[in-house]
């Protein structure tokens, strides 16, 4: 594992915020920096792992990291985002950690509405005027605190919010949480008042790919982590992660990892 360095991505030593656009965002090993960040997923999606705890992240989803953090990001699809670096005073850590990380999880999303009101102030984070140092880093740092505070009071319109957009994100967060399942799509467009066809263009739109597919990257995703951390047959794992049939389970393995899941299995446990 490395360590990203604030000099790679600041403009300035006297800068204390840096924007980094990433789209789309490729697959990124395991690293740290010597700075704080903010992660706005904007499109598409894929899969967070920080401090070994693996999270689905999609359109809408907000993460925060201070420097002891590890992450990464694997298994993308079509995935954009832009990260907020920071490198505040330390007077600043308790505010950040207590708006900001008690929301950090799958469930912290926020809506069209925010993401362009968070888009305008990403703009003015990426404004290249010239002033003296004091004041450039007190602009900068004022136009943080503002997306801070944004986020903040924002952070829980997800579930009040009762548009298509917000059911389709209440919806995908239940994929999240039930994909062991076995999932009706009539039943469940239902359950988040939507059309089949809507259920599925709106998944679409925020996953960056069909619901079956989603679900079925789930579950993989899932089993994937079994076969190298646990001794369960294939077959147990295949049942365990959602799928009915193992034959199935192997060709759909196969197809997203390029090896069946023994050969995956069997390559893991030589690397480590």
């Amino acid at each position: 594992m490395y360590t990203l360095q604030s000099e790679e991505f600041f403009a300035s030593p006297a800068d204390s915020v840096a924007v980094v656009r990433r789209c789309p965002q490729s697959p990124f090993p395991e690293h740290s920096h010597d700075f704080g960040e903010i992660v706005i997923v904007s499109r598409g999606g894929g899969m967070h792992v920080i401090n070994d705890q693996a999270a689905r992240v999609s359109t809408g989803s907000v993460l925060y990291l201070m420097p002891e953090d590890r992450h990464a990001f694997t298994e993308v699809n079509n995935l954009f985002l832009t990260n907020v670096m920071f490198r505040l005073p330390e007077r600043y850590r308790p505010l950040l950690d207590t708006q900001l990380s008690p929301a950090f999880g799958m469930d912290w999303e926020i809506g069209c509405h925010t993401r362009r009101q968070v888009e305008s102030l990403l703009t003015n984070l990426m404004v290249d005027f010239e002033a003296p140092a004091l004041v450039r880093a007190c602009y900068l740092e004022g136009v943080f605190l503002q997306l801070v505070a944004l986020l903040w009071q924002n952070r829980y319109s997800a579930s009040q919010d009762r548009g298509v957009d917000a059911r389709t994100r209440q919806l995908v967060n239940y994929l999240r949480g039930n994909f062991t399942e076995q999932i009706e799509w009539e039943a469940l467009a239902t359950r988040f008042s939507l059309s089949l066809r809507t259920l599925h263009r709106k998944v679409l739109e925020q996953t960056g790919t069909t619901p079956m597919r989603y679900l079925n990257r789930l579950r993989l995703e899932h089993a994937a982590h079994c076969l190298k951390t646990g001794s369960d047959s294939v077959t147990d794992i295949a049942l365990s992660s959602g799928f009915e049939d193992s034959n199935y389970f192997s060709t759909q393995f196969r197809h997203e990892y390029a090896q069946s899941p023994s050969e995956y299995r069997l390559r893991h446990r030589q690397a480590n």
